[in-house]
């Protein structure tokens, strides 16, 4: 009895090491919580999807909601929705729902969510909406899974207005009192991660979400820490405070971080970000196609590229797309290949050509039909930008314009973009995209029906009859970009667009500064696996660090 009392003892301590294992030989369990931390200097203003606008916004939104597809490399890719098609003979997209996509309080995501929000989107005159709206007729719940979309003409780019809506979940909305007061404190949405928490101007914290239908997150953990400048943002990165910086502005300090083995710098020289000078044709001369071509042709690019984007970046044909998408051959800036003093020359001719302008007189300011050029000149208060409106005042005194310089953060500058805000100006630059790098991507950006803010409201004027001008070519050149999004055809489309193209570059309704390059960092020793891929969505860029396809890709490294 004794020995049988031993032997199950025995086999007792056999089966716990067995199950206990390692615990039982002390061997350590990783029990790390993993923190992918980015450094942003964009401020968050609004957690309310319908609301959102701005960087900053755009940024945190994307982590918890998600929309249809996403742009990448000019190409539309799933996300929650698996498949599309488009069928002419009743003018519908039909979207296949991925199976398993469900919302983070375990819900299940079906087409009535997405109805409810296109429905709710068109109808309350949202930005996610704007692009899209005005080709929407219905959208119809097929079944839980599929959604129809039919649309009152085919839109050549319609899969990209899609990607600027994120889809909420409809049992949560549909009880909103008021979707314009609603904070969204605690959002429930479909992306990879939870909202946690905001301490205002100085972070944002993510955690996990553990059921995510696209795959599995292996950091437990995203904050992004808000940086009151870039210099501080890029310090912090090469000091190891934190893991990323998604968008690099400063270009100076690029040097610095390739100082560090530990630190990568990323340059995608094919994204389609362009810098403009945008002018209100309302206000004379800017409505002179002449006067915008002695513009063009006085702006130094290459100072440009060397000076204030320190060769990140490189000289921009006369239409805003990147060379790759560029068909036709007869776009290349005139100033190409001339020197500074026979650009300035030709410039100053071109001006002295309209009797309207008095002739050039060296340190003074010409007058148009009797009042001197003075212009003011908005532009975004970051290193770069400043840099290059330097460059643009001190060509202009060349050619007898005096301007003068309204610096704004990047925050009010997108409000005014995509509020409408555009009457206290005559000039201003920023940078934006066209939309990809294909063909449509100029039918995407360019083209005044249905109403752009990107396009209409930095060429307020263009093309319209009255005091702010409008020329047979500026009409001409709408009529044809409208029709451009409406073509499915592509070798009509292609055909269509190289004619634009050379038509954009005569009229030049705003003027091309620079193609620039858009450049992140990221750390190699806290994390494997980082696979940069550029992601549209929402008003804007996920970028190539914080889309999702890097996000999955990521794995910590074990410190």
């Amino acid at each position: 009895m004794k020995k049988r009392l031993v032997f199950s003892f025995c086999s007792i301590v056999l089966v716990l090491s067995m199950i206990l294992g390692p615990l039982a030989c002390g061997e350590p369990v990783d029990t790390t919580t993993y923190r992918l931390t980015a450094a942003v200097t964009d401020l968050h203003e609004s957690s309310n999807p319908f609301l959102a606008s701005g960087r900053g916004d755009i940024r945190i939104m994307s982590r918890i909601y998600e929309p249809l597809v996403v742009g990448s490399g000019g190409a539309a890719i799933p996300r929650l929705a698996e498949s599309w098609s488009y069928d002419d003979s009743t003018m519908s997209w039909t979207f296949n729902l991925v199976q398993d996509a469900e919302w983070s309080d375990g819900e299940p995501l079906t087409a009535a969510d997405v109805k409810y929000t296109l429905d709710t989107q068109y109808a309350g005159d949202y930005s996610g909406g704007g692009d899209s709206k005005e080709f929407v007729d219905t959208v119809t719940v097929v079944d839980d899974n599929t959604v129809k979309i039919t649309v009152t003409e085919y839109a050549s780019a319609f899969l990209d207005f899609l990607n600027s809506m994120y889809i909420v979940p409809k049992h949560i909305w549909e009880d909103v009192a008021d979707i314009d007061t609603e904070a969204n404190l605690a959002p429930v949405g479909s992306g990879p991660w939870l909202w946690d928490e905001y301490v205002p101007q100085s972070h944002v914290a993510f955690k996990k979400n553990p059921n995510y239908w696209g795959g599995t997150v292996n950091i437990d953990e995203m904050v992004l820490e808000i940086y009151g400048s870039q210099e501080l943002a890029l310090l912090a990165l090469k000091t190891g405070q934190v893991d990323m910086v998604p968008t690099v502005e400063l270009y100076s300090y690029i040097p610095q971080l390739l100082e560090s083995t530990d630190v990568k710098v990323g340059v995608d020289r094919a994204a389609n970000f362009y810098n403009f000078l945008f002018v209100d044709h309302r206000e004379e001369p800017n409505n002179l196609p002449a006067f915008r071509q002695a513009v063009s042709m006085a702006i130094n690019r290459q100072d440009i590229i060397d000076f204030a984007l320190f060769t990140y970046g490189s000289i921009p044909r006369m239409v805003p797309l990147v060379p790759e998408a560029i068909a036709s051959e007869d776009v290349d800036w005139p100033g190409l290949g001339m020197t500074d003093e026979a650009r300035i020359d030709e410039a100053n001719a071109m001006l002295d050509a309209d009797s309207d302008f008095s002739d050039f007189v060296e340190g003074e300011t010409r007058t148009y039909k009797g009042d001197p050029l003075n212009i003011e000149m908005t532009i975004v208060n970051r290193p770069a930008d400043v840099q290059q409106a330097e460059i643009i005042r001190e060509n202009m005194a060349e050619i007898g314009i005096n301007v003068s310089l309204k610096l704004i953060g990047f925050g009010p500058m997108m409000g005014m973009m995509f509020g409408g805000g555009w009457d206290d100006w005559t000039w201003s630059t920023a940078g934006h995209g066209a939309g990809g790098s294909t063909l449509d991507g100029l039918a995407q950006e360019f083209g005044a029906d249905p109403y752009n803010v990107w396009y209409d409201a930095p060429s307020l004027g263009w093309g319209e009859d009255g005091d702010g001008g409008g020329t047979t070519a500026a009409r001409a050149l709408q009529a044809d970009l409208r029709q451009s999004r409406r073509e499915d055809d592509p070798a009509t489309l292609a055909t269509l667009i190289e004619q634009i193209q050379v038509d954009f570059a005569a009229e030049l309704p705003i003027i091309p500064l620079s193609q620039g390059n858009t450049i992140y960092a990221y750390r190699l020793d806290t994390f494997t696996g980082w696979a940069p891929q550029e992601e549209m969505d929402g008003q804007g860029s996920s970028g190539h660090l914080l889309g999702t396809i890097n996000i999955l890709a990521l794995e910590p490294i074990a410190q």
